[in-house]
Parts: structure tokens; sequence; C-alpha cells
């Protein structure tokens, strides 16, 4: 419109006087005096009865009602000729009133609003015979694109039921599709029953030429809002070769619900796309939750940020992965980079009746770099059988890893609550703080061989005392740990092959000591023991009486983490008044005692105490 053509309310009243503005408001409300509403005026009364020629574009600033153009949404008849004179050649916003509207496939076009009368008020269904590559909707143009289409309050339904449904290939087949499309918006829509996905925003051809080739056609600023999807043969919400795509307070589930295909995913982000945000989102009940991933043949999606999201009974409720590109043997991807989950959940991790070859995992990051997860809850079920497996799998060349507000508990027929994988196919730059597992896997934390450069602070480990379960196992070249609690454990923590640790410290956990060569507690409450604090220094505790004293006959050994890197000699009181004894602790763990004074025959050794550094 003109600038200068524009004319306010005010200056309406103003320039007509009041005598004016008063027939302007008679003429508004004669509406009322026939029994017509706001809302029949604008869309009819759903029986297609509107005012007006329904071709005239310039009526009511192009909002139509459907039935107008002869549709009929008796879930019978095929109303696809009234939507397309509907839609015309865009510029408008169609009406849906409730009903079933059966088409063989809708194309909108730019600038268009598609407004039903609510979700599974207003459905729009394929015909039995609607072509299998169909969409129930999708944009008109995928080659030149469209701009600014917004669909609103109804269900698309695929109708997978229909006779003889098979899938043609590529990205067809779908309940609603955006390619090539940018500034569109999707709001409070189902989407049930694809025989592909319920919602993909992609380019028009899922393009496989190679791990750094994108579309020239991408799909650009897509809003998703409020929306479910139920059912769904591959994906309920996916991305493919798209940027700039925000999916908000969504629900998927119903992955194979027909029962053709297996291995559906709740919100997949997928190749090529970049710049996804998927947030206050629910997957449930699907192969897998949430999953940022690509192809071989493709690049993987990056720059994708999962926040508040929730996975419900999913075998893999978070996952990250680029095909073929994770084994040693393998090529690093170039763009398999740049995703955080925050405050995420994986609640009740679980594989569905008809069996993947998928292992359960609540999460697993293969491949990826620069991975930030911030507030992490992994909630398992005990009675259900994780076949050994880790609850969160860090694996597979996944470098530059941060794992922080990390909650764990209930997987209690798992293998290991985190793992870090090794060998040759290990990652590194690895970060885990701020931990708490609280009665879960045998094992608390894993970290394989191969690994340079691990760093391992602030956890809280709580175990189920079951036997052989070990809180912290470490096999990393370089790991650094420091403030662990561990609790519940056979063995509080594991590192084999002599692995030197650094700048290693630990909240007091006591180790019980086993006493040599005839020593004994002085009482029931004085048997010795030991721990380490969180500065790195060790503290021995109780009183032992009865051994054989002398530099070559220890009283027990300390453990190789426990053990001074210079020889400490202490002073401690005797069993008698003036008698002193000598406690050295040797820098091969074995602490001994010679009486330093007195006569008495019987030697009193106290611990109480004994304070020596074990990282200088």
């Amino acid at each position: 419109m003109d600038e200068k053509a524009k004319v306010s309310r005010r200056q309406v009243i103003a320039a007509i006087g009041m005598t004016g503005a008063t027939v302007l408001m008679a003429g508004a409300t004669s509406a009322y005096s026939a029994g017509r509403s706001v809302t029949d005026s604008v869309y009819g009364n759903g029986n297609g009865n509107g005012k007006g020629d329904p071709h005239d574009r310039t009526e009511i600033n192009h909002f139509v009602n459907v039935k107008r153009f002869g549709a009929k949404g008796d879930g019978v008849t095929d109303d696809s000729a009234a939507f397309a004179a509907a839609f015309g050649n865009g510029s408008v916003s169609v009406y849906v009133p409730e009903g079933t509207y059966r088409v063989r496939g809708l194309r909108v076009p730019s600038n268009t609003t598609v407004r039903g009368a609510g979700i599974d008020c207003t459905i729009i269904k394929l015909t039995d015979d609607a072509p299998n590559g169909e969409w129930v909707v999708t944009n008109s143009d995928y080659e030149a694109g469209n701009t600014n289409i917004v669909l609103e309050d109804f269900t698309a339904d695929w109708n997978i039921n229909r006779p003889n449904v098979r899938r043609v290939g590529g990205q067809a087949s779908s309940c609603i599709t955006l390619a090539n499309a940018s500034y569109c918006w999707i709001q409070r829509v189902k989407a049930v029953d694809a025989l592909l996905h319920c919602f993909d925003v992609t380019s028009p051809q899922y393009v496989n030429e190679g791990d750094t080739v994108y579309s020239d056609k991408p799909s650009r600023y897509v809003w998703i809002t409020d929306c479910i999807a139920d059912g769904h043969e591959d994906d309920g919400f996916t991305t493919h070769h798209s940027e700039y795509i925000y999916i908000e307070n969504c629900y998927s589930t119903g992955a194979s619900k027909a029962g053709k295909y297996f291995g559906g995913v709740g919100f997949e982000i997928d190749d090529g796309s970049r710049n996804v945000w998927v947030t206050n989102c629910v997957s449930e009940g699907n192969w897998r939750g949430f999953m940022a991933k690509g192809h071989h043949d493709a690049p993987a999606a990056y720059g994708v940020h999962f926040t508040n999201c929730t996975s419900i009974r999913e075998a893999r409720s978070f996952e990250l992965l680029h095909i073929n590109h994770h084994l040693s043997t393998e090529p690093v991807s170039p763009n398999a980079y740049d995703v955080t989950m925050t405050n995420c959940v994986a609640y009740y991790p679980q594989m569905k009746p008809v069996s993947l070859d998928i292992t359960q995992r609540a999460l697993s990051i293969a491949a990826y770099a620069r991975v930030k997860v911030n507030g992490f809850t992994a909630i398992g079920d005990p009675a259900f059988d994780y076949k050994n497996q880790p609850v969160i799998a860090v694996q597979t060349k996944a470098r530059n890893v941060t794992l922080s507000d990390i909650h764990v508990t209930g997987f209690t027929t798992a293998s290991t609550d985190i793992t870090i994988a090794g060998g040759a196919n290990s990652g590194d730059h690895i970060v885990i703080s701020n931990v708490s597992v609280h009665e879960s896997s045998p094992n608390g934390i894993f970290i394989g061989t191969g690994l340079k450069d691990v760093m391992v602070s602030n956890i809280q480990l709580q175990g189920t005392n079951k036997a052989g379960s070990v809180g912290l196992k470490y096999y990393a070249d370089r790991t650094y740990i420091g403030n662990i609690s561990v609790s519940g454990y056979a063995y509080t923590a594991y590192a084999p092959n002599g692995v030197i640790l650094e700048e290693v410290t630990e909240v007091p956990q006591w180790q019980s000591a086993t006493l040599q060569n005839g020593w004994v507690p002085s009482s029931a409450d004085q048997s010795p023991k030991f721990a380490k604090n969180s500065e790195g220094f060790v503290h021995v505790f109780g009183t032992v009486q009865g051994g054989t004293a002398g530099s070559s006959t220890p009283l027990f050994t300390l453990p190789s983490k426990y053990r001074p890197k210079r020889a400490h000699t202490f002073l401690t009181a005797g069993s008698e008044p003036g008698a002193m004894n000598m406690i050295r602790v040797l820098t091969n763990g074995k602490v001994t005692t010679e009486q330093w004074s007195g006569t008495g025959s019987n030697i009193l050794v106290r611990f109480d105490q004994i304070i020596f550094p074990t990282i200088i």
C-alpha cells in the first residue's frame, strides 16, 4: 500500500464527523441484526454460505471459506479441486470448517494460510486412490520456492491403511512437507499415520552426493509449534538440508505403528541440517527419541540444540551419530559438531517389542565434536533388562565433549552409568563434572584406554554393594580427577597397569587396613583405616597392638594411590607414660613401627596423628 494512502481510524472519524461515523457503525452492526457473527462474516458459518462471490479476491481482505468453493468435508467426496480454487495463486487465508476433507494432496502457494477449526475437528485425509508418493500438504513450488505459508488448527491424515501402500523413495510419502520454503509457520497441527515422516522441513530432494555437499534449495526460517506426530513409519519430526528451524512444544509417538517399517525417530535432525532448535518437546514410545545425525554420503547435522526435551520408553533416548565416520579406519566427520543438550530427561529407556539391531542407551555420542551436555537426567526401570549395556556412552571418535550436571538412577541391569570408550576408535578431550549416580549400574564411571586427556570432578557415586562393582575405573593415559565421593561399590576405584594420575584428589572414603605380622586392633572400634582428602593428604585412624615391631616387619601396606612420594616419620604416644613409638610410612606403602622410648614389652601403636601428602 502507498504510505501516503494510509488513513487511521481516528483520521476517518475526524474527516466525516460524528454523523458519518454513526452511519458507519450502523452499517457494521447490520450483520448482527441479520443474525450474523463476525466469524460468519469472515469465514461463513461452515456451510459455505458466507457473503459475496467466493472468487472475488478483494473480498474481506482475502479471507475465504473452502466450502464456498464447493468443498463438502463429508469424509467421502474428493475436495481437492475446491482447495485448489480457494488457494488460487496465493495471498489468501483459507478457513477449513469442521469435517473430514478427502484430497489427493494439497499444494499451498506463497502468502497463504490454511486454518482449520482445531485438531481432530478439521481433518484433511488422503483419498484411497492417492499416489503413494503424495503428501497431505506441501508447498506448491519446489523449484522457485515458497514463502509465508501458515498451517494451523487441523489434522493431516496420510491414510496409511489404504490399499497397495509402499514407499517410493526420497522425501515423498509424508504428511506435512515444506521443501525450499522460507518464513513458514506450522501451529497446532496433528499429523497421523504417515508412511515416511509426519513433519519434514527439507530441500526438494535428499542430497546424498558426499559429506560436504549441501542442497542449493534449503528451507529456512520455519517454526513448528504445539504440534503432534502420531504414527510414522520413519520420523515424527525431521529436517534435511535446511537451516534456522525452530521446533517447540511438540509431541511425537507411534513409530512403526502400522508395522510396515521399523526404526522411527521422534525428532531427527538429519543430513545437511544446521542451526536447529528443538525446545520443550516430548518423544514417547518410538525407537529413538531425539537424534542429530548424518548418513555416510551426506553432511551431518550441526548447530543443533535440544532444550528441555524428554524421551519416554525408547531404546535410544538421545543420540548423536555420523554414520561411517566413527571408526578408526573411517574419515573424521567434517561437519559433525556444535551440539548442545540442556535440561533433558531420558525416562525408562527400553526396546520396543520388535527387536532391532540397536543397543539401549539413555545417551549415545559418536563421531561428533564440540558437544555440551548441561543438565541430563537418566531414570531407568530397575525391573527391565538393559543387557549389560552402558547408560551414557561417549564413544567412537567423539571429541571435545562436556558432560555436566548429570543424574543417573535405576539402571541396575546395565553395565556402567557413564562410559567413555577407548581403544582404536576412541575420541578424546572429555570433561565430566557434577555427576550424581544413585543406586544404578554395578559400575559408576568407566574411562577406556587410548584417551589422552580426560577430566573428572565433583562426582558422587552411590552403588548397591554388588559383588565386583567399581565406582570409578580408568585406563586412560592421563586422567585428572578431583572431588570424588564413592560408596556402595566393592571397589572405590580401579586403575590397572600402573596408570599415572595427575592431580588426584578424593573426598575421604575410609578404607580398612589389612594388618600383618601379628598386629591386631586394640579394641573393636579401633580397627585401622585410611582415607585421602580433596587436597591429596592421607589420614590414618586406629590403634593396634601385639605384633612384631621393626623396620622390616610392616603393620600393613597402603595401596598405590595412598602412598607418599617420599618417606615420612612420625612419633606417637605408646602404652605407658613416657613411651614413644616411631612410625614410618615408606614410598612402597609399607607402614612400620619401632619403639622410640620406654621399656614396656606390650607396644601400643596409635595412628590418630598420622597425616601425610601424596602429591609432593
